[in-house]
């Protein structure tokens, strides 16, 4: 009997958002009081926007430093995530589909973010890794992402990890398109992995 196929998503849901820890270390090198303690994994998290800048000049400095180093640096995986792909890869066909960005100027992300899963998961096969910023084209099983758009009807089982930008969507949203809602890897597995 062939496994199952199951798509992961990478950001917000292996890793914690890539901006957090080169937005601390800039903020910090500009003399200014890093946001550590507003931009993690925990539900606060979030890109760099125009409340994190004097004005549009300040961020453009702040994407230059971004793209001075990897953009991956410093990005920690959420708890539980690099155990918890390891075990599914056990029970399931996975595959990790994760949008890229679309500009030439951050090109390099999709190295860094492909370097990235193999320094921290070199159990993984990197032929299963699929760059891709529309996940309907792919066929499979189940998917897990932390953004609604990407569980379309093609997935038999839809499932929303919890994060930050995800939270205000209603259950009654979840229910009306067939969605499930997860709040972390512990969760996760409990709902994909056979009892034991």
């Amino acid at each position: 009997m062939s496994k199952q196929i199951i798509v992961l998503d990478f950001d917000n849901v292996i890793c914690d958002d890539h901006y957090v820890y080169p937005l601390n270390q800039y903020l910090e090198k500009t003399g200014r009081k890093p946001f550590g303690t507003i931009y993690k994994h925990n539900g606060e998290g979030g890109k760099p926007n125009r409340e994190n800048f004097t004005d549009d000049e300040d961020m453009r400095e702040f994407f230059k430093f971004f793209l001075s180093d990897s953009t991956y640096r410093g990005t920690k995986p959420l708890p539980g995530a690099i155990e918890g792909v390891a075990e599914l890869c056990k029970h399931y066909e996975v595959y990790i589909v994760t949008a890229i960005s679309q500009t030439r100027e951050h090109a390099r992300e999709y190295a860094d973010k492909f370097h990235w899963m193999l320094d921290k998961m070199p159990f993984f096969n990197p032929r299963k890794i699929i760059m891709a910023n529309d996940k309907s084209v792919i066929n499979a099983d189940i998917i897990v992402d932390d953004r609604i758009r990407n569980l379309t009807d093609n997935y038999k089982t839809k499932i929303l990890f919890s994060a930050y930008h995800n939270a205000e969507i209603k259950q009654s949203v979840l229910d009306k398109i067939g969605v499930e809602r997860i709040s972390g890897w512990k969760d996760l597995l409990k709902r994909l992995l056979p009892a034991k």
